[in-house]
């Protein structure tokens, strides 16, 4: 098999065995790229690939109508290499879907080598990946453990300290209660009782002479539905 052979051979397979490099402006370095990594084997002994693969692709190429048969393009433009940023003559080509005739570049800024595009994408993700953690950092996550914990314990004791301090609320009749006052409400404290300020955690054993009315924040729904301000109103459906 000789060099235009295998060329042929590693283009076909590349080409025709996935539509990712179908319908895609592609560039002489980039289908050398593409054929060292899909097909090593194929093209290791080809010396001068760049120059290989051009000869052989242009041998492909048809004009941009339906007489196309391979439905293989090709372009040339002096231009920066989109691989290595070299100025030269950059030779494009183009492997469409059948029935299909892509635009015609008449200059270098309107085509974009695929390939190149995709290499810049990937090689920014993996810039954005996180470093994986080699161990360095374990002293460091200790540290930031036992700060937390403390601060946690920290936090127990002054909810402890808290509940000491802030001081119960007892309702006396001397006291002026206002209009709205309804000794019958579940949520207000009646005369002579206590009012607790700070509400208890579940299980939390309560004084049983301490009020502590329904937090709005652990109520059952048995317990949201007895309540005694909650009124079912029927809404009529009128055309």
């Amino acid at each position: 098999m000789n060099s235009k052979q295998k060329i042929l051979k590693a283009f076909r397979a590349i080409a025709d065995s996935s539509d990712h490099y179908k319908g895609r402006w592609i560039c002489d370095q980039g289908w050398c790229k593409l054929m060292t990594s899909h097909s090593p084997t194929t093209v290791k002994d080809i010396k001068d690939l760049r120059t290989a693969v051009v000869r052989t692709l242009k041998t492909l190429v048809g004009n941009f109508d339906s007489s196309n048969a391979n439905n293989v393009y090709y372009k040339k433009f002096y231009m920066p290499c989109p691989i290595d940023s070299k100025d030269r003559t950059v030779h494009f080509f183009y492997r469409g879907h059948e029935n299909e005739i892509p635009f015609e570049p008449k200059c270098a800024s309107e085509i974009k080598c695929a390939f190149a595009t995709s290499q810049r994408m990937l090689q920014n993700r993996t810039r954005g990946v996180p470093n994986v953690d080699d161990g360095s950092n374990s002293e460091k996550d200790n540290k930031s453990k036992k700060k937390t914990k403390n601060k946690s314990t920290d936090t127990e004791q002054q909810s402890k300290r808290s509940k000491e301090v802030v001081p119960n609320v007892t309702v006396t009749a001397a006291q002026n209660l206002g209009p709205y006052h309804d000794p019958n409400d579940p949520w207000m404290v009646k005369v002579g009782q206590t009012l607790g300020l700070v509400y208890p955690k579940d299980g939390e054993d309560v004084d049983s002479d301490v009020f502590v009315p329904p937090s709005p924040f652990n109520l059952s729904i048995t317990a949201r539905e007895e309540k005694k301000n909650d009124v079912e109103i029927e809404i009529p459906i009128e055309k």
